[in-house]
């Protein structure tokens, strides 16, 4: 059947809100938006577009109502993306302008987060790094990091990163681990033993 034209009101959200709102090119408003007395068919092409994020386009229809409602979730826009050929072992961490990643059979990896460039790759970890454990944790420079294998490790972060010091626990499974706010301590939580306190710089 032939569209029909009516007269009705449109209320137009976003999140986050501040989406430009346009129909056939000609922009309407920015979210929230409420427009009255409109006189459209049945269905109206809607683009929603805000900086740094991907646009969202959708179809309002407007039969059997005289109040419509759009509301669209906006997604952030990918900077960049890198392909790092490899699973990511541990969550990454970030420290100043640079990522740093735990990638299997790779190493540490520095990316840059301005533009996603590999910085640089660190072989120094001999055995594949499928076996840490736990999460990174960064502090005054250093990352500090668990294995299965009951290895409590750290890791000097100016580029390229050195491990300055490995400390073994005997094979005793490390449950959990914490750095100490001044970063001059990490306390290990081991299954078999007591709480064992580390010197952040040495390792001893």
């Amino acid at each position: 059947p032939a569209s029909q034209t009516c007269k009705m009101f449109l209320e137009l959200l976003s999140c986050p809100s501040g989406a430009s709102v346009a129909r056939g090119g000609r922009t309407l408003g920015r979210t929230p938006l409420w427009l009255e007395n409109l006189s459209w068919e049945e269905t109206a092409e809607l683009a929603f577009s805000r900086p740094g994020f991907e646009p969202v386009a959708v179809s309002v229809d407007f039969r059997r109502q005289e109040t419509a409602r759009c509301s669209v979730f906006l997604r952030k826009k990918t900077v960049w993306k890198l392909e790092l050929g490899s699973p990511v072992t541990v969550n990454p961490v970030w420290m100043g302008r640079d990522l740093f990643v735990l990638i299997r059979r790779l190493g540490l990896t520095g990316i840059s987060l301005s533009n996603g460039a590999r910085a640089w790759t660190s072989s120094w970890w001999e055995r594949p790094l499928a076996e840490l454990s736990g999460s990174l944790q960064e502090k005054r420079g250093r990352l500090f990091f668990t294995t299965q294998e009951g290895e409590c490790c750290a890791v000097r972060l100016s580029p390229p990163p050195v491990l300055s010091w490995r400390h073994d626990t005997r094979r005793t499974v490390v449950q959990g681990s914490s750095v100490s706010d001044d970063g001059k301590r990490v306390a290990l939580l081991l299954a078999r033993g007591p709480l064992l306190v580390l010197n952040a710089e040495t390792g001893a």
